[in-house]
């Protein structure tokens, strides 16, 4: 027997020196061995899909059109349920003596639910969409509800400096811009962005106590001396540092949201998860 395995061993042994002799004197023929040795793991990865998205311009290898897509339906959600809540108490506040009139933006209200509500329709009648689709209904979406502000905004400082009632305007001022700084921190903790996409979304519609002022100035001028409280640099200070601390806080928080997917995605590639 030990002669039986001696005589295997030595088999073995000519055949890999003969095997290694002929491959270093051609190293055409090593290259071809090796690619033909890798063509199996090549066609293996190229059956793999392969999705390259956009995550607010900067590409990585994840599912994020999925995931902006839910984020996207979830956030509409939010907003639905809390501008219902608002159109709720604007109704019934004339009815149980809170409020001395029903407001006339009530069809403001209104249409931006439907709004809403078509939106959200549009997003589960379809199980997918293009990252560019998502992203134009995105701006669509927190656009639109921005302008709306303004519109209701604009409406309710009319109402309230027509009838004289400047500690309206400015208890009004303070519950409308918690408002709109609900809708961009829904928008920054619900949207999938880099800071800088964050930061875009979040100074345009941080710009709508702008617009409400310059619209009451040029339309209505013959106001502007009842607003003389509510347009003090006083005032305008402190709404200014309320609605940029929660800008800033806003644009924060969208970032290490962003780092925290872009780590859980190392780490699911390195295999940690």
């Amino acid at each position: 027997m030990s002669l039986e395995f001696e005589t295997r061993s030595a088999m073995r042994a000519d055949s890999v020196q003969n095997s290694d002799t002929v491959l270093g004197n051609s190293p055409s023929l090593l290259v071809a061995s090796l690619q033909t040795a890798d063509v199996g793991s090549i066609a293996e990865r190229a059956k793999q899909p392969v999705q390259m998205v956009s995550f607010g311009g900067t590409s990585i290898s994840t599912q994020v059109n999925p995931l902006l897509h839910s984020r996207l339906k979830a956030a509409i959600i939010v907003l639905m349920v809390y501008y219902v809540i608002n159109f709720g108490l604007m109704t019934a506040g004339p009815i149980l003596g809170w409020f001395s009139n029903f407001s006339g933006a009530a069809i403001a209200h209104l249409g931006r639910l439907a709004f809403l509500g078509l939106m959200l329709a549009a997003l589960y009648a379809q199980p997918t969409y293009s990252t560019r689709t998502l992203r134009v209904i995105e701006y669509c979406v927190f656009g639109l509800l921005g302008l709306m502000w303004v519109f209701i905004r604009y409406e309710s400082v009319i109402d309230d400096a027509a009838a004289g009632s400047v500690s309206e305007i400015l208890v009004k001022g303070r519950e409308r811009l918690i408002g709109l700084l609900f809708l961009i921190f829904t928008h920054a903790l619900f949207i999938p962005h880099t800071w800088r996409g964050a930061a875009r979304v979040t100074g345009l519609l941080s710009l709508a106590p702008v617009l409400v002022l310059l619209s009451v100035r040029f339309i209505h001028p013959e106001l502007i001396e009842t607003l003389a409280v509510v347009v003090s640099p006083g005032n305008l200070m402190r709404e200014l540092a309320f609605l940029l601390s929660g800008a800033i806080l806003a644009v924060y928080g969208a970032s290490l949201l962003y780092e925290m997917r872009v780590k859980l995605r190392d780490a699911r590639q390195m295999g940690q998860y």
